[in-house]
């Protein structure tokens, strides 16, 4: 039994995970608007890329098949987390949702390994051992 005015560890852990769920949301939405944008100001590039969808949006002409354009985004995501497209000019209004998207996919990666390392340690506080 817990003495009066303890925190919970189950709560430690659920709070961030659910501010990390909403933070993976976003990058997902974030990474669907910078698909959409794509499509719709450099309609060429997105067909050359092979017809990306996000995890969420797909072009309302059913240009993109689902298989294709999964397969189509896995390279996208390697390359363009830490590197800019050589097509993306200085002004293009693409910058602002791929900003958006790396920021969010780096904080709600960082944040899942953070919530392991508490998690681990809440498991280990109330199971009343050591901490390992």
């Amino acid at each position: 039994m817990r003495n009066k005015g303890q925190v919970d560890p189950f709560f430690l852990v659920t709070l961030p995970l659910m501010l990390l769920i909403a933070v993976k949301l976003r990058a997902l939405k974030a990474f669907d608007d910078l698909m959409e944008a794509l499509h719709r100001l450099e309609g060429a590039r997105w067909v050359e890329l092979g017809r990306p969808i996000g995890y969420f949006w797909r072009p309302e002409d059913q240009a993109a098949k689902t298989v294709q354009g999964v397969r189509a985004r896995r390279p996208i995501l390697r390359q363009w987390l830490f590197s800019d497209p050589d097509w993306l000019a200085g002004d293009s209004p693409l910058r602002l949702p791929l900003a958006t998207w790396r920021i969010t996919t780096l904080l709600s990666w960082a944040g899942f390994g953070i919530l392991a390392v508490l998690a681990a340690l809440a498991g280990a506080f109330w199971m009343g051992g050591a901490a390992p």
